[in-house]
């Protein structure tokens, strides 16, 4: 171990000398500090915060996993392009040895790297969290959608298969069922089973179709099974600035932070006592809120005895976003850009929202987690209804069905916190680079530095572009018939699976963006197939090679 850590050490210091390494700290400097400043989003501050740190992150991988391929082929082929391997073939250090400390070293230069970037991005980002929200809802998309960790829940799918079997069976009944599987075969060329099995998929997606339609003035309703909202309570301290003790209402500052995971008419505890939000910065103050008592609340001791000037225990009760994407079928009247829906939660209904709803834009909505609704199975409703009356002429107004995919349907809630978050994505991050690094001590043991590092790129974007990759050789195999560029093309991504992870789904960067929860799981899964296995197996293979080569023939 003492030869392996002496090498490891050495490729350290080395890669710090090169140019390369220098190259990716200004890079990253320079990308850190102008993106705030030309990453705007969509205007708001929760869009310039998920702008910054989307690009911020991906930036850093790409530009490290550059780093790594260039640094390990480098310092191997290097070593053998100038002799410097005699070097140390001279000294008490075998060639695996060798090997190993090489690989060790600029995993140790990644580590640095990447505790120097993923530091930098996570002050830049709550830098810019401190800043001013252009409204309420923009504090809440802040606090609750980008500074935290949600696990997502998708509906119960329905049964659809009893209602394919259904049909079928009529089908067969009205002696229709045979003519049917003879034209799909005739049409698609393929044999009869496969004809069966498609006519049942294309059965299944119109059967889910109907139940994810809702026509005028109908109802959606999606389960939610196994939810749980418990233990995600928030509290800080706050400070009364105003009160109406007849009217029960107290104005009260508190962080802009803690008042984000606040909203219009839900709950909240002042001091133990329960209240409900009336308002959420009035007059564009960010931070206050005013609270109202109940009757009942108002003769509580601790409620009569608050003053104005008194410090008090802000505590928040939790919630629960609600995300869905509607699309409204048939045609819109000039300008519209919405449409009126009213949510119902619980069932029979604890909770109602009404309000518009923007049309094939991805929505969410944040709702109170009750007691009914935080633990178990939920039930939320979407109810098609026409908008309230608001003149002689909205009563004839029409409204047009909805559609709401499955696919576009969850539940996210609070389940962690940002700062822990951010850590497993770095550690997600690693493990790429981790692999990276023995894929170019791989290849720079037995190849040139540019065919090296040819090789390691070719490999290293096809790990990005796994799923592009997965749905072109589909694409490309459709019809039935034998075709060469298919065979081709799935041969060449099976191989390409085997060799590299797929980077596209390990990467950290979407999930951050969005808020949802990276498990240790997931850094476990991405280490074992990305490090124990794959990484190995090339640090293996290439100390066999490097063992077996010769480098450098006797003259006589």
């Amino acid at each position: 171990m003492n030869s392996i850590w002496a090498v490891a050490r050495h490729t350290f210091a080395q890669c710090l000398r090169m140019k390369i390494a220098v190259a990716f700290l200004l890079l990253l400097a320079v990308s850190l500090a102008v993106l705030p400043f030309i990453m705007k989003g969509d205007g708001t501050l929760a869009g310039g915060i998920r702008t910054c740190l989307s690009y911020s992150v991906r930036i850093t991988g790409v530009l490290l996993s550059i780093v790594t391929v260039l640094v390990t082929v480098g310092v191997v082929s290097g070593d053998i392009r100038e002799k410097h391997i005699f070097l140390l073939a001279a000294k008490p250090l075998a060639r695996w040895e060798y090997m190993i400390g090489r690989w060790l070293g600029v995993v140790l230069l990644n580590a640095v790297l990447l505790g120097i970037a993923g530091l930098s991005i996570y002050f830049v980002v709550q830098h810019l969290r401190s800043g001013v929200a252009s409204s309420v809802i923009d504090r809440q998309v802040v606090e609750t959608e980008i500074f935290t960790a949600r696990n997502e829940i998708k509906p119960q799918r329905p049964d659809i298969q009893s209602v394919v079997e259904k049909r079928i069976e009529e089908l067969k009944k009205n002696g229709q069922y045979e003519s049917i599987v003879k034209d799909f075969q005739d049409k698609n060329n393929i044999p009869a089973d496969k004809a069966q099995e498609l006519l049942i998929t294309m059965f299944s997606q119109e059967a889910l179709a109907a139940r994810e339609v809702a026509p005028p003035n109908g109802l959606l309703t999606w389960t939610f099974k196994d939810v749980d909202v418990a233990g995600t309570t928030q509290q800080g301290q706050g400070k009364i600035l105003d009160m109406n003790k007849q009217a029960g209402r107290y104005r009260i500052q508190a962080s802009p932070r803690l008042v984000g995971h606040l909203f219009s008419q839900g709950p909240v505890e002042i001091n133990g006592i329960a209240g409900r939000v009336v308002a959420i910065g009035q007059d564009k103050a960010e931070g206050e809120i005013d609270i109202a008592f109940d009757q009942a609340e108002m003769q509580n001791a601790i409620v009569k005895d608050m003053e104005t000037g008194q410090a008090v225990t802000v505590k928040v009760e939790p919630t629960f976003q609600f995300k869905y994407k509607v699309t409204v079928i048939g045609d819109l009247r000039p300008g519209q850009s919405s449409v009126y829906r009213e949510l119902l939660f619980g069932k029979p209904p604890v909770f109602r929202i009404k309000s518009d709803t923007p049309i094939k834009s991805a929505t969410s909505v944040t709702v109170p987690a009750l007691k009914s609704l935080r633990t178990g199975d939920i039930q939320i409703g979407y109810w098609n209804r026409p908008a309230p009356l608001t003149g002689p002429m909205q009563f004839y107004m029409p409204i047009n069905p909805v559609q709401i995919s499955y696919k576009d349907v969850s539940i996210l809630y609070r389940i962690g916190d940002f700062d822990a978050n951010f850590f497993r994505a770095m550690l997600l991050v690693f493990c790429q680079l981790v692999f990276l690094a023995a894929l170019g001590i791989f290849f720079g043991c037995f190849l040139s530095f540019p065919v090296a590092s040819l090789a390691c790129m070719v490999l290293l974007v096809c790990g990005w572009m796994m799923n592009w990759l997965v749905d072109a050789v589909k694409w490309s195999s459709k019809g039935g018939e034998f075709s060469f560029v298919g065979a081709s093309g799935k041969g060449v991504l099976m191989l390409t699976k085997i060799l590299m992870p797929n980077l596209s789904e390990t990467s950290p960067a979407e999930r951050l963006v969005d808020g949802i929860f990276i498990s240790w799981s997931t850094v476990g899964d991405a280490a074992i197939t990305g490090i124990a296995i794959r990484a190995v197996f090339f640090l293996a293979v290439g100390c066999l090679i490097f063992h077996k080569r010769e480098l450098a023939k006797v003259q006589v």
